[in-house]
Order: C-alpha cells, then structure tokens, then sequence
C-alpha cells in the first residue's frame, strides 16, 4: 500500500477505515516534505505573476518547509484532542497517516492550479475543498465522528495556523521583505 492510493481516494470523498492508513510512515514524511517543496515553488512563481518582489527560492524552502511541520504537528494535536471528546474515537488507528494522506493529492491539485496561474476564483474554492477532504477522512476512519463534527475540527487545526501565517506577513511587511498592500481606490 502506498499513501497515494487512500489520499486519491480522499480527493472524491470517498470513506475510509484506519486500516487504509496503514502505509510505512516514511511516506507520510516524504509527502508533508513535497507539500512544503510545492508550496514555497508556488510562492516564487506567485511574485512573478502578480509583479512583486521576488524572495530567494532558499528561503521560501526553509520557512515553507518549518512552517508546514509546524502546522501539521499542530493539526496533529488539536484533531487528535478533538476526536477524543465525547469517547468519540479511542486513539486506535493512525492519525497521522490519515492527516498526511488527507492533504497529500489535494494539495498537489491545489498548488498546481496556483503554479499554473489558475485565477482565485478556482484556486479559492480548492482551497476550501481540502477542508471537507479531510474531515471527510475523519469521519470515515471514527464512525462516531459526524461530518460536521470533524469539518469543525479541520477548521478549528487551521486556526492557529491562518493566525500565524497572518502574524508572518504582518512581520515580512515591516521588514520590507514584501511590500504593503495598495489601498483600494476609490
């Protein structure tokens, strides 16, 4: 078994036990570390597109690759906290196959479409898509788990995240590594 079968899988919204999870976990590693490689890719290529400055592709990597670690462990902890509320799931199975795998095929959908110079209006709402992706995985894997109840978990695992992400640019804008947004005319 290998992650892109259960994570292509995931892509139609198809339902899955934990033991579909149950690919080597290197390959949970190698695919959070080709999300990061795709995603600072995606942000070099971004600037040239929408005309502004360009950031050494080096560091792009470094922080896209941190910051992505640091955002799955913490999906990994809030989702394994949520899922245990209520005897809802017992901690069997494999958690973090199941997130690497939720985000794998997706986000390649994702971060090709934006590479691709796909317009907002189509990147946007895949973006939004890989929330219902993964909490359709929860919800297969934990039977006691609805739908909602693990969109919920998804949303409330990219909190911190968006926040983070927020303060990040706020920091890159005032070191003028990026410029400040334009004004709406009017």
């Amino acid at each position: 078994m290998n992650i892109f079968v259960p994570s292509a899988k995931l892509v139609v919204l198809k339902e899955l036990p934990f033991s579909d999870y149950a690919f080597p976990r290197w390959q949970s590693y190698a695919s959070i570390a080709l999300v990061a490689l795709l995603s600072a890719i995606s942000a070099t290529l971004a600037p040239q597109m929408h005309g502004l400055p360009l950031m050494s592709f080096w560091v792009l990597l470094g922080s896209n690759f941190l910051s992505t670690w640091v955002l799955f462990l913490m999906a990994m902890f809030i989702l394994r906290w949520w899922m245990k509320r209520g005897d809802r799931w017992d901690g069997e199975g494999d958690m973090f196959n199941l997130i690497a795998a939720s985000w794998l095929v997706i986000d390649l959908i994702v971060y090709a479409a934006s590479m691709l110079g796909a317009p907002g209006f189509i990147v946007m709402p895949l973006s939004i898509y890989t929330i219902w992706v993964a909490g359709n995985a929860l919800s297969g894997a934990i039977p006691k788990a609805s739908l909602g109840y693990s969109i919920v978990g998804v949303i409330l695992a990219i909190i911190p995240g968006a926040l983070i992400g927020a303060a990040v640019g706020i920091m890159l804008v005032k070191m003028g590594y990026l410029p400040m947004p334009a004004a709406p005319a009017g």
